[in-house]
C-alpha cells in the first residue's frame, strides 16, 4: 500500500479494557484522528509517530497497517484476493515473509490452511511481479501479515511492530507474567504513576510475583521506551521504511541520565516466584530491588515514606483468601498513612472489606476473568469503620430477606426460643438443638453451643431450584444472627449430604478451634468448624446419661468411642475403669483432650486404636457395660472388608456380647434410619429398645434420629 500522503491509517490492538487508555496514550504520542474500535483503536500517524508508538507504546499489542480487504467466502476467493494486491508497492525486495491467520463466523476456519491460502497469494504475486519468490521465515520474518477473516470478508495488514509488543524483551521466551505487562502499565498509568521530574520516587509492588509490575514502573518513571531492546521489527521489510526516521526515534528514546533517586522495591514470599523475578529484572536493567518477605510483614517492619505508590496485586493466588483483604486494609492503614495505593482484587465488592474508600474503581480483564482496580488514599478520612460497615450490610440483608418471606423462619425460632430455651436453661443444657427443618422452605437444623451457633444445611432434593434453594439459605444466613442474638461470625455454616464411609469424620478446615462445652458435670471440647460434626453428638445426649448410670462401679467399654464423650459421662458417674476403642487417632487424641479436661486417670480410663470388628474377633478382656455405637457403613484402611451395620449388626453384637461380665449389658446405638434389627438372629438375647427413651426434648420432631437397645443374654 503506498500512501498518497506522509501519513498512514493504522489498527493498534490491545487487550480488552485497556482500548480508552490506549487512545489517551496514542494521542499523547502523535497519532491523530484516534478513535476507539472494539479490541484496538484506529488512528493516523506520520513516520515519525508510527516509529514512536511501536517503539514506545506501553498498552499497544499490534501495531498494524492496513494493505487490503476484500470478501473471501470459500478459499479461492482467499486467494484470489491477495493475489490481487499490489505486494510489490508494500514489501520490500528480498524480505521474508510470515502470514498469522485468524477467522470468526466465515466458511474458512482453519487458520493453517487460511495461512497456507494467503502465503500462496503474496508469493506468486510478487513472483509475477519482481520474478522472485519471497522467503517464508515463520519465526523472525521481516514482513510478518497479519489476516483476519470476518463475516468472510478478509482483511490483510502488515504488522509493523513484527508480533506481540506486550511481549517485552526482558521477559524470558516462555514466561507467562501473572499480569501483562502492558496490563500492568495501565494499571499504574490509570493511578497517575509517571515518568518522575522530581528528587525522589517510591514505588512498592506488594505480591510482586514476577516482578513485571515493578519493572513497567521503574521503565515509566524513567521515560523508558517499552520496546528500547527489542531486536526486531515488522517495519524492517516494508517497502516506506525509513532507516534514518527509525534512528531518530531510538536516539530521541535514550535514557537521559537523572538526578532522581528512584526507589522501587518488589516484595514476594514465594521462593520460585522470587527466582523469576530477579531474572526478569537482571534482564531489564531496571533499579528494582526484591524482597523476599510477606508483604504485610515487609510493610510492617519498613520505613515507607509518605509520597511512596504501593501497589498490592494478589489477584490469581490469594485473592480467594478472604480473610486477606481485612488484614491488608489493617496494614496499609497502620504503616502507609499518606500513601497513594492501588490494590488488584478479584472483585468491588471482595475490595470493601479493605475497610478503606477507593477514590476510583476500574474494571480490567485479567486472563479469563475480570478484576478490579482499587485506587486508593490512605487519609484518616478515607479509612471506613468496618465493624459499622457490616453491621449496615447485615441490616440490609436481613430486611430485604424478611421482605422475600423468611420472617416465618424468624417467627419460628423465636417461638422455640421461648420453650426449649426454658428448658434447657432449667437443665442446665448449653448445647442443643432449636430447630430443626420445622419449615420444609428453610431446611435447617440449628445448634446453640453457647454463644455460637452451628448450622447446617439438607442437602435440598433434585425437585427444587437450586438458585431458589441457594436463595432461601442466605436470606436464612442473613435473619439467624439478629434472632439468635449471635454475631454471625460465631455462626458457623456446613451443607450435610447423604455420607458414605467415614465421609463425616474428614476434615473440612483447619482452624484447630476447639470450645468448651458444659453437659451435666461434664466439659467437652468441641469443634465447630473443621469436620462435618463437632465432637459431640447432640441427640445422644440421654444415651450418654443412660450408660452412665449403667456403668457406675462397673467397667465400660466403648466401641467406635469417637471423641469419648461416652466414656467421660461413664467415668464421672463412678465407672471403676474403662477402655475406649476407636480406628482414628484423631478422634482418640480429641477423646484424650477430653479426659484431661475432666481429669480423668489415664491408667483406668484407657485409649486404644483399633478397628473394632476385626480389634472384638481377638480381645477377650470382660465388661460389666459396653457401648456399642458403629457407623452405617465403614471402610477399613488397609483392610479388604467393610463394615455395613444392617448387614453386620448381628455378627458385631455377638463378638461384643462374649467381652460382657455375667450380669452385663451391652448398649447398642446406630444412626442408619431405616435400621431393622434381626430380632430371631438373637432370639437368645433380651432385647429392649429404648430408643424412645433416649430422645432428648429439643430432637422430638425427629424421632428416627437414632436407635438404642439393651441387649442382655438370656442365660445370664
Amino acid at each position: 500500500m503506498t500512501p498518497t500522503t506522509d501519513t498512514w491509517p493504522l489498527f493498534v490492538t490491545a487487550a480488552r479494557s485497556l482500548e480508552t487508555q490506549l487512545e489517551t496514550e496514542l494521542t499523547e504520542l502523535g497519532a491523530t484522528d484516534a478513535r476507539v474500535s472494539r479490541g484496538g483503536v484506529h488512528c493516523v500517524a506520520d513516520l515519525e509517530t508510527l516509529y514512536r508508538i511501536c517503539h514506545r507504546s506501553r498498552l499497544a499489542s499490534r501495531v498494524l497497517l492496513p494493505v487490503a480487504e476484500f470478501a473471501a467466502a470459500d478459499e479461492a476467493a482467499l486467494y484470489q484476493g491477495c493475489l490481487s494486491v499490489d505486494w510489490s508497492a508494500v514489501l520490500a525486495p528480498g524480505s521474508s515473509l510470515a502470514v498469522d491467520f485468524a477467522s470468526s463466523r466465515s466458511a474458512l476456519t482453519h487458520t493453517r490452511f487460511g495461512a497456507q491460502r494467503v502465503k500462496d497469494g503474496i508469493v506468486d504475486q510478487l513472483r509475477e511481479a519482481r520474478g522472485e519468490r519471497p522467503d517464508v521465515d515463520r519465526q523472525q520474518p521481516d514482513c510478518r501479515i497479519n489476516a483476519y477473516l470476518f463475516d468472510n470478508r478478509a482483511s490483510l495488514s502488515l504488522d509493523l511492530g513484527g508480533g506481540a509488543l506486550h511481549r517485552r524483551p526482558w521477559l524470558a521466551e516462555d514466561a507467562r507474567p501473572a499480569i501483562a505487562p502492558n496490563l500492568a502499565s495501565a494499571l499504574l498509568m490509570k493511578s497517575g504513576w509517571a515518568r518522575v521530574d522530581g528528587p525522589s520516587a517510591h514505588c512498592v509492588s506488594l505480591w510482586a510475583q514476577d516482578a513485571t509490575l515493578a519493572i513497567e514502573a521503574a521503565e515509566i518513571a524513567l521515560g523508558a521506551a517499552a520496546n528500547r531492546d527489542r531486536d526486531h521489527w515488522g517495519f524492517l521489510g516494508w517497502l516506506a521504511h525509513d532507516a534514518d526516521a527509525w534512528s531518530r526515534e531510538q536516539h530521541a528514546a535514550l535514557l537521559d541520565e537523572s538526578d532522581c533517586e528512584l526507589h522501587i522495591t518488589a516484595v514476594e514470599p514465594d521462593r520460585r516466584a522470587g527466582g523469576v523475578a530477579l531474572a526478569a529484572i537482571r534482564a531489564s536493567g531496571m533499579p528494582v530491588v526484591l524482597e523476599a518477605a510477606e508483604p504485610q510483614e515487609w510493610l510492617a517492619q519498613a520505613s515507607v515514606p509518605p509520597d511512596a505508590f504501593i501497589a498490592a496485586t494478589p489477584v490469581g493466588r490469594v485473592a480467594d483468601d478472604t480473610a486477606l483483604w481485612p488484614a491488608l486494609g489493617d496494614t496499609l492503614k497502620q504503616h502507609a498513612v499518606g500513601c497513594r495505593a492501588g490494590v488488584l482484587a478479584p472483585d468491588v465488592e471482595l475490595g470493601k472489606q479493605l475497610g478503606i474508600r477507593a477514590a476510583k474503581r476500574n474494571q480490567y480483564q485479567l486472563s479469563d476473568t475480570t478484576a478490579a482496580w482499587l485506587q486508593l488514599s490512605l487519609r484518616d478520612d478515607q479509612f471506613i469503620d468496618r465493624a459499622a460497615a457490616e453491621q449496615r450490610r447485615q441490616a440490609r440483608e436481613h430486611d430485604a430477606a424478611i421482605e422475600r418471606g423468611a420472617g416465618a423462619l424468624v417467627n419460628r425460632i423465636r417461638k422455640n426460643q421461648r420453650t426449649l430455651g426454658k428448658w434447657a436453661q432449667r437443665n442446665g443444657i448449653s448445647c442443643y438443638r432449636l430447630y430443626d427443618a420445622d419449615l420444609p422452605e428453610y431446611a435447617l437444623a440449628v445448634d446453640l453451643y453457647g454463644d455460637h451457633a452451628h448450622i447446617q444445611e439438607y442437602a435440598a432434593p433434585s425437585s427444587i431450584d437450586p438458585k431458589r434453594a441457594a436463595q432461601r439459605l442466605a436470606d436464612a444466613m442473613a435473619v439467624l444472627p439478629n434472632v439468635l442474638g449471635i454475631d454471625a461470625e460465631r455462626c458457623v455454616l456446613k451443607q450435610r449430604q447423604r455420607q458414605r464411609g467415614d465421609a463425616q469424620y474428614r476434615k473440612q478446615d483447619n482452624t484447630g478451634n476447639f470450645m468448651r462445652v458444659s453437659e451435666g458435670p461434664a466439659t467437652f471440647a468441641v469443634n465447630l468448624h473443621d469436620y462435618l460434626d463437632t465432637g459431640l453428638f447432640l441427640d445422644h445426649r440421654e444415651t450418654r446419661q443412660q450408660v452412665a448410670r449403667l456403668a457406675r462401679g462397673k467397667r465400660l467399654l466403648n466401641l467406635f468411642g469417637y471423641t469419648g464423650s461416652v466414656t467421660v459421662q461413664a467415668a464421672l458417674a463412678g465407672a471403676t475403669d474403662s477402655l475406649t476403642v476407636d480406628k482414628s487417632q484423631t478422634y482418640l487424641d480429641w477423646a484424650g483432650r477430653n479426659f484431661s479436661l475432666n481429669k480423668l486417670d489415664g491408667r483406668r480410663h484407657r485409649l486404644e486404636r483399633g478397628d473394632v470388628p476385626s480389634w472384638l474377633a481377638h480381645h477377650r478382656e470382660r465388661y460389666g457395660v459396653i457401648f456399642l455405637d458403629p457407623p452405617t457403613f465403614s471402610n477399613s484402611k488397609g483392610l479388604d472388608t467393610t463394615f455395613d451395620v444392617q448387614r453386620d449388626h448381628v455378627s458385631i453384637i455377638r463378638d461384643a456380647l462374649a467381652c460382657l461380665e455375667p450380669g452385663g449389658t451391652l448398649v447398642f446405638s446406630n444412626n442408619n434410619r431405616r435400621f431393622r434389627l434381626d430380632s430371631d438372629a438373637l432370639d437368645d438375647c433380651s432385647l429392649d429398645n429404648i430408643s424412645h427413651k433416649t430422645l432428648p426434648r429439643d430432637f422430638a420432631r425427629n424421632p428416627r434420629i437414632h436407635n438404642v437397645w439393651l441387649i442382655r443374654p438370656a442365660d445370664r
